[in-house]
């Protein structure tokens, strides 16, 4: 359905989206998620390709890509308006669900910021990257660094790989290539998940 041949090896990117980097009331326009692609195109080999499954209620700024050939950008949803102020009004379809499942399934690896596909990722046998660096200076404020002190990342912490630093990034990429990252999938299923059986 994305026209890629079936053996194509690639990372499934979900990005931090516009509205999300705030200072008090105030959201912060900033270029992190072109940034990270750009930093996966130059690192990975150059048969990857990248999927980046956009969040369905927010736009995100992906203008000036380095590489867009080895993107590939998804929205899922339906939205019932065209204007970015309708993009939050989106509903996801049971199609929309069974495209992230399959996209996870055949992914190399999952990475985000703060989003909780990386758990969806771990329970489904893939690994899980957690982005904690900033690509370029940045302040505390404005870093996503920040964003792993809320409630709900909190608890992923030594469950799934976060990196703080693009070096420690690199090194994650190479061993995804590679297929030796840990995976501690009980441990997941057990704290974020209760059960897997459908009727949790």
């Amino acid at each position: 359905r994305i026209s890629l041949p079936p053996e194509t090896r690639y990372i499934l990117y979900a990005p931090l989206g516009d509205r999300i980097v705030k200072v008090g009331d105030r959201i912060i326009k900033h270029t992190y998620d072109r940034d990270a692609i750009n930093f996966l195109t130059e690192h990975l080999p150059s048969d990857y390709k990248i999927i980046v499954r956009s969040p369905p209620t927010d736009t995100v700024n992906l203008e000036g890509l380095a590489n867009p050939s080895k993107v590939i950008i998804e929205r899922p949803g339906h939205s019932f308006g065209d204007s970015v102020k309708n993009v939050r009004a989106t509903e996801l379809t049971v199609d929309d669900d069974r495209r992230l499942r399959e996209s996870i399934l055949h992914a190399e690896a999952v990475l985000t910021v703060f989003s909780s596909i990386c758990i969806d990722a771990v329970v489904l046998g893939k690994p899980a990257v957690l982005l904690g660096c900033d690509f370029s200076p940045t302040s505390y404020w404005e870093s996503v660094s920040r964003l792993h002190e809320f409630d709900h990342i909190q608890p992923l912490s030594g469950l799934v790989s976060m990196v703080k630093t693009a070096a420690e990034l690199a090194m994650i990429v190479k061993q995804v290539e590679e297929g030796v990252v840990t995976l501690k999938r009980e441990e997941i299923i057990r704290e974020q998940c209760y059960k897997i059986d459908g009727q949790a």
